[in-house]
């Protein structure tokens, strides 16, 4: 994993201040994923008895590498001694690449016959804030915001059956929208602080893991844990 971050901010004058920078962020993941059959699986009726004293790889190597390109800026204008405006925008390029995605299980009731599958992501991000703050005294604000926000997709690796691969092992990103409003206080010669917020989030895409079921190799059919895309989520509170 390499990140890294260049900035340039502002001197923090009396009634504005900014921050402005670029940032670039690279990782390389790699997972394996299978198992060793017990001597009782010959007990269970077919295809299972044939596990038994087997190896298997169900995803021998997965190697996802991820490149993420940023830049961003963001502001406060203070018209008053009560109000004080902020705003920015982060701008996102990110690209995920599978570079290789093996699997060898011989019977094909847990995996699909793969040999080093290559697969690539791109996306483009665009993501806003914006808001207002009000100070009311020296130790009471309120503030209201409103602000986008990315997951990026990727790749479900794991247990990759042959229904999963042929419905496809991509799932996308996940954006949620969120609004925001609250107060924050000191009071009492700072002896009690007292923080309120409520906020609303509209998710598109939520990212979530979800058992599915699918039909493998002699008709069996079973369950499988999938990161998928489950639609719309809206998730709000006080």
């Amino acid at each position: 994993r390499f990140p890294q971050e260049c900035r340039i901010a502002s001197l923090n004058h009396a009634r504005y201040d900014s921050v402005a920078g670029l940032y670039y962020y690279r990782q390389r993941n790699r997972g394996d994923s299978g198992f060793l059959g017990g001597a009782g699986l010959a007990a269970f009726p077919a295809p299972f008895r044939n596990y038994a004293g087997l190896a298997i790889q169900t995803a021998a190597p997965a190697i996802v590498t991820t490149e993420s390109y940023g830049a961003f800026a963001h502001a406060n204008l203070r018209l008053s001694d009560l109000v004080e405006l902020f705003g920015g925008a982060r701008v996102t390029a990110e690209r995920k690449t599978l570079n290789e995605l093996s699997t060898d299980d011989p019977v094909g009731v847990f995996a699909v016959p793969l040999k080093g599958h290559r697969d690539r992501i791109s996306d483009r991000f665009f993501t806003p804030k914006a808001g207002v703050n009000l100070h009311f005294a020296d130790n009471v604000m309120g503030f209201a915001s409103i602000s986008r926000g990315f997951k990026s997709g990727g790749f479900s690796t794991e247990a990759v059956s042959a229904d999963q691969f042929a419905a496809g092992i991509r799932f996308n990103p996940e954006t949620v929208t969120s609004y925001e409003v609250g107060l924050k206080s000191e009071l009492f010669d700072r002896r009690a602080r007292i923080n309120l917020t409520a906020f609303h989030q509209r998710f598109k895409d939520f990212q979530v893991f979800t058992f599915v079921p699918v039909v493998s190799a002699g008709g069996v059919t079973r369950a499988v844990s999938v990161l998928s895309n489950a639609g719309q989520v809206t998730s709000k509170g006080i």
